[in-house]
Protein backbone atom coordinates (compact mmCIF):
# COMPACT_ATOMS: atom_id res chain seq x y z
CA UNK A 1 0.00 0.00 0.00
CA UNK A 2 2.89 2.38 0.79
CA UNK A 3 4.17 2.07 -2.79
CA UNK A 4 0.82 3.33 -4.12
CA UNK A 5 0.77 6.36 -1.83
CA UNK A 6 3.50 8.10 -3.81
CA UNK A 7 1.20 8.06 -6.86
CA UNK A 8 -1.77 9.75 -5.16
CA UNK A 9 -0.56 13.32 -5.63
CA UNK A 10 0.56 12.89 -9.28
CA UNK A 11 -2.68 11.08 -10.13
CA UNK A 12 -4.98 13.77 -8.74
CA UNK A 13 -2.82 16.63 -9.96
CA UNK A 14 -2.84 15.21 -13.49
CA UNK A 15 -6.57 14.47 -13.31
CA UNK A 16 -7.59 17.98 -12.24
CA UNK A 17 -5.19 19.77 -14.56
CA UNK A 18 -6.23 17.62 -17.51
CA UNK A 19 -9.93 18.11 -16.77
CA UNK A 20 -9.58 21.88 -16.56
CA UNK A 21 -7.30 22.27 -19.57
CA UNK A 22 -9.22 19.89 -21.83
CA UNK A 23 -12.53 21.56 -20.88
CA UNK A 24 -11.22 25.06 -21.62
CA UNK A 25 -9.50 24.09 -24.87
CA UNK A 26 -12.51 22.12 -26.12
CA UNK A 27 -14.76 25.08 -25.33
CA UNK A 28 -12.43 27.54 -27.08
CA UNK A 29 -11.91 25.47 -30.21
CA UNK A 30 -15.38 23.97 -30.66
CA UNK A 31 -17.73 26.06 -28.56
CA UNK A 32 -20.63 24.57 -26.63
CA UNK A 33 -22.76 22.26 -28.75
CA UNK A 34 -24.71 19.01 -28.22
CA UNK A 35 -21.56 16.86 -28.64
CA UNK A 36 -19.41 19.04 -26.37
CA UNK A 37 -19.21 16.63 -23.43
CA UNK A 38 -18.47 13.68 -25.72
CA UNK A 39 -15.62 15.60 -27.35
CA UNK A 40 -14.36 16.81 -23.98
CA UNK A 41 -14.31 13.22 -22.70
CA UNK A 42 -12.31 12.10 -25.73
CA UNK A 43 -9.83 14.92 -25.23
CA UNK A 44 -9.55 14.14 -21.53
CA UNK A 45 -9.02 10.42 -22.12
CA UNK A 46 -6.21 11.15 -24.57
CA UNK A 47 -4.52 13.82 -22.44
CA UNK A 48 -4.74 12.22 -18.98
CA UNK A 49 -2.20 9.41 -19.50
CA UNK A 50 0.26 11.89 -20.97
CA UNK A 51 -0.24 14.31 -18.07
CA UNK A 52 0.02 11.56 -15.44
CA UNK A 53 3.27 10.18 -16.83
CA UNK A 54 4.61 13.71 -17.21
CA UNK A 55 3.93 14.49 -13.56
CA UNK A 56 5.51 11.19 -12.48
CA UNK A 57 8.72 11.79 -14.43
CA UNK A 58 8.99 15.58 -14.17
CA UNK A 59 8.18 15.95 -10.45
CA UNK A 60 11.59 14.74 -9.18
CA UNK A 61 13.36 17.14 -11.54
CA UNK A 62 11.16 20.05 -10.42
CA UNK A 63 11.76 19.10 -6.79
CA UNK A 64 15.55 19.25 -7.33
CA UNK A 65 15.25 22.65 -9.00
CA UNK A 66 13.20 24.10 -6.13
CA UNK A 67 15.59 22.66 -3.52
CA UNK A 68 18.56 24.18 -5.38
CA UNK A 69 16.79 27.55 -5.44
CA UNK A 70 16.10 27.36 -1.71
CA UNK A 71 19.77 26.54 -1.00
CA UNK A 72 20.97 29.36 -3.27
CA UNK A 73 18.59 31.79 -1.57
CA UNK A 74 19.79 30.74 1.87
CA UNK A 75 23.44 31.15 0.85
CA UNK A 76 22.90 34.57 -0.66
CA UNK A 77 21.00 35.72 2.42
CA UNK A 78 23.77 34.51 4.75
CA UNK A 79 26.43 36.26 2.67
CA UNK A 80 24.82 39.66 3.15
CA UNK A 81 26.76 41.94 5.47
CA UNK A 82 25.40 42.51 8.94
CA UNK A 83 23.47 45.74 9.19
CA UNK A 84 24.53 48.19 11.84
CA UNK A 85 22.33 50.62 13.61
CA UNK A 86 23.62 54.08 12.69
CA UNK A 87 20.80 56.07 14.23
CA UNK A 88 21.67 58.26 17.18
CA UNK A 89 19.85 57.77 20.43
CA UNK A 90 17.77 60.74 21.44
CA UNK A 91 16.00 61.52 24.66
CA UNK A 92 12.70 60.24 23.27
CA UNK A 93 14.14 56.83 22.36
CA UNK A 94 16.05 56.18 25.59
CA UNK A 95 14.39 53.69 27.90
CA UNK A 96 12.84 55.15 31.04
CA UNK A 97 14.27 53.87 34.29
CA UNK A 98 11.88 53.21 37.10
CA UNK A 99 12.98 54.29 40.51
CA UNK A 100 12.05 52.77 43.83
CA UNK A 101 10.09 55.82 44.87
CA UNK A 102 8.18 56.38 41.65
CA UNK A 103 4.43 56.22 42.00
CA UNK A 104 2.74 53.71 39.77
Amino acid sequence: MKKLERFYFPFFMAMFMTAIMSFVLTAIHQGFHPQFFMNWGKGFSLAFPIAFLSVIFVAPFVYRITEALKIAETKSASELPETTNTTKTTESTKPVKKTKHAKQ
